[in-house]
């Protein structure tokens, strides 16, 4: 008896490492560089190191202990956010198991979920360990609430979903808005109201509340993220939340049909007017007002339809986000909420009409489906160039997508093919100065001095004060003969930094060079 009650849990871990086994060799990409590669406060295990240092300080202590464990090796970090995942998986299993009364319902929910191909950029983006540490700490929170209450020892599992909220806090903002979700949790399975959920339990919701301030400090004590607030002059919150009724069904096709999987949306358009996005505007409405006529004839089958929106809230709705008005990531949670809607819907369809066998074997057919494309999918994480093509494959137009991919070729010796990508980067956007500069790095690479000279000039027209491109551009003109030219450009940059000693040092070398040329008189 003892086996069979660990069996799901088991079962569920096996199915997770099969499907996500391949990608434990993937290397770091994107986001990964700064924030782990190049991150010098991870480099020790000391809390003081990483922790007022960052608003998400417990992701952070965790790439500190996979540091201290294999330094840069990417393999530690891959598992790390495979056994995070399979945690994830075995709290949700243990809560739904206790909310729908079916072991089979809750193990087949969660299956689905955990290797659904939409969460191959939370596990295999090393960096979005932050979204799965998140979603474990909230569902900790959920866990603890529910054996708590009831519980003789109430107060030990209350601790333990505090525990767990500080957890989330410390790993995403977007736990922001747990306590609403614990205090609808606990209207809709246990209390009869608002007024005897805070009657009974009045304490543990505000410490909840209360605990939520730790975000506040977090994020004040920390340096803000470029990716948080307005993160680009053009795009307002009414643009965002527009924008948001088109992203949200889109996620949902997703969850149906995850064919066209992308870690990268940075192409979307904002939708300027709600024209643009009339239809999934209405369908979102009518999600919407499904969600409140649901919670309001039923709190415990509305719970599920709401609890998706309050978590989607802090990234779908009015605050934008630097150049992520879609990021697959923010499915993680909701689409689990989602399985477990359906899992109970399929319970009581089952018991009225018999069909249990047959439920069953869709499931798990379904299950075996995704996890078949997510071993496929967990490929395009194999390498830089290969995540970056995988990105271009659905989104041809991602520009900043394909300046990587340019790079990531530029670094591995394909110049040629990195060459047509920056030019390809520059047709879409011309004012992209980097862009300009490393095609003109390329250039020297391959002895193009003229077309470095270019590249180099238009590099420094967008960047007038960067030194690196500015002698870049010294350099290709005294390799082209051109002293003068030389000579004028260090001078205008010295005009701008005075005493830049790099500056001043090529100007008497170029001094010394003009004397040499000069017929002595």
């Amino acid at each position: 008896m003892e086996g069979r009650r660990f069996a799901a849990p088991a079962l569920l871990g096996l199915a997770i490492t099969l499907v996500y086994a391949n990608g434990l060799e993937g290397s770091f990409i994107f986001d990964d560089v700064p924030n782990i590669v190049q991150n010098p406060n991870i480099r020790s295990l000391s809390p003081s190191s990483w922790f007022p240092r960052h608003p998400r300080p417990f992701v952070q202590g965790t790439f500190a202990m996979n540091y201290a464990l294999s330094g840069l090796a990417v393999r530690g970090y891959h598992l790390t956010n495979i056994l995070v995942h399979v945690a994830c998986a075995w709290v949700a299993f243990a809560l739904l198991r206790r909310l729908l009364r079916s072991e089979t319902a809750a193990f087949l929910a969660v299956l689905v979920w955990a290797v659904h191909p939409l969460h191959t950029t939370v596990v295999q983006y090393v960096v979005h360990r932050y979204e799965s540490c998140a979603a474990l700490g909230m569902l900790i929170a959920l866990y603890g609430v529910e054996r708590g209450i009831g519980a003789v020892r109430s107060k030990r599992w209350f601790a333990l979903g505090i525990a767990g909220a500080l957890f989330a806090y410390g790993s995403k903002e977007i736990a922001i808005g747990l306590p609403i979700l614990v205090l609808l949790y606990d209207r809709a399975f246990h209390a009869g109201s608002f007024r005897e959920a805070f009657s009974r339990r009045g304490a543990l919701h505000a410490a909840f509340f209360l605990s939520a301030g730790t975000l506040l400090l977090y994020v004040l004590g920390a340096p803000r993220n470029a990716s948080q607030g307005a993160g680009f002059s053009e795009l307002t919150p009414l643009d965002y939340a527009r924008s948001q009724l088109g992203v949200i069904p889109y996620y949902g096709r997703l969850l149906v049909w995850p064919a066209s999987l992308s870690f990268d949306y940075s192409d979307w358009p904002i939708a300027r007017s709600l024209s643009e996005v009339a239809l999934p505007a209405a369908l979102v409405g009518t999600m919407l007002i499904a969600a409140a006529v649901a919670w309001v004839r039923s709190p415990r089958v509305g719970f599920g339809l709401v609890a998706i929106f309050v978590i989607l809230a802090p990234t779908s709705s009015i605050f934008p986000l630097h150049g992520e008005l879609v990021a697959e990531r923010r499915m993680y949670l909701p689409s689990l909420v989602l399985c477990a809607v359906a899992a109970a819907a399929a319970v009581r369809w089952v018991r009225s009409l018999a069909l249990g066998r047959w439920v069953l074997v869709g499931a798990l057919g379904l299950a075996f489906g995704f996890g078949a494309r997510t071993v496929v999918r967990n490929r395009d994480f194999s390498d830089e160039v290969t995540a970056y093509g995988s990105v271009l494959r659905e989104r041809p137009s991602a520009s900043r997508i394909r300046y990587m991919l340019a790079r990531s070729l530029q670094v591995r010796g394909d110049l040629l093919r990195a060459r047509d990508e920056y030019r390809r980067v520059l047709v879409d956007e011309p004012n992209m100065a980097w862009a300009h500069n490393n095609l003109g790095v390329l250039y020297v690479g391959l002895g193009d001095w003229t077309a470095a000279e270019a590249a180099f000039l238009q590099a420094l027209r967008l960047l007038p004060g960067d030194i690196e491109a500015r002698m870049s551009l010294v350099e290709c003109r005294i390799r082209l003969g051109k002293l003068d030219a030389a000579r004028k450009t260090l001078l205008r940059g010295l005009e701008r930094a005075p005493n830049e000693p790099r500056l001043l040092a090529k100007l008497r070398k170029l001094d010394d060079l003009a004397a040499q040329a000069s017929p002595p008189g």
